[in-house]
């Protein structure tokens, strides 16, 4: 995220909102790139390094991945494998809705709006420049929509040219790390302790998460 920020390239690709010089092919590859970053930093995967040699971004990869569900509150992990069980008995026709019964969860309330509001969730000291955040806006919405295992459609049309094909190719990438987050964890990393429920009800919601969001500055 710091990195991103550290280099306040333009993302825009609506040819409207571009400003005087700017290039939707040059920027279209930016935006790409910073995609790339941001969901192989979510699943604890390295990004394609040749993308970046090639725009010469110089984005750090993470030099030891590591898959980002095994830092998820194993209660919490029961409680998404819970909620994807019984939407596939509910929804039996529609295998999607287990996926996105989750990612409703992970991604609108945490990931994506981390994205979008980074100084909130204690990613960055202050609040993103304007081209700053009109990028992390374009980042966020594409994470949340691959999130959701849908393309861009009529109503943004300059966001599917450049991204849909991304999307698609990295549909399944999403859907396995989502099983991954919804797959009981073994009942010997759950302590009482650490239990989501109790700490819910005896403290605050977001001290869950040892009140500094760890889970997201490990990916972020």
């Amino acid at each position: 995220m710091d990195e991103i920020i550290k280099q306040e390239r333009s993302c825009e690709i609506d040819p409207t909102r571009l400003e005087k010089g700017e290039e939707v092919d040059a920027n279209k590859v930016v935006l790409l790139a910073y995609v790339d970053w941001t969901i192989s930093r979510i699943f604890g995967t390295g990004p394609r390094r040749l993308l970046f040699l090639v725009l010469f971004l110089v984005l750090t990869p993470p030099s030891n991945p590591v898959e980002t569900f095994s830092h998820c509150p194993p209660p919490l992990r029961l409680i998404f494998a819970h909620l994807s069980d019984e939407v596939a008995k509910k929804y039996p026709d529609n295998e999607n809705l287990r996926y996105t019964a989750v990612s409703g969860y992970l991604f609108l309330r945490f990931f994506a709006a981390a994205i979008l509001g980074p100084k909130l969730f204690g990613l960055t000291a202050e609040h993103p420049s304007q081209k700053n955040s009109r990028a992390l806006t374009l980042i966020s919405k594409t994470v949340q929509q691959l999130a959701n295992l849908l393309v861009f459609e009529e109503k943004e049309p300059y966001m599917g040219v450049v991204l849909n094909e991304f999307m698609l190719k990295n549909r399944e990438n999403m859907k396995a790390f989502l099983k991954k987050l919804a797959t009981p964890p073994d009942p010997k990393d759950i302590k009482k302790k650490d239990s989501i429920i109790e700490k819910v009800w005896f403290g605050s919601p977001l001290s869950c998460f040892g009140g500094k969001l760890k889970i997201f500055r490990s990916c972020m």
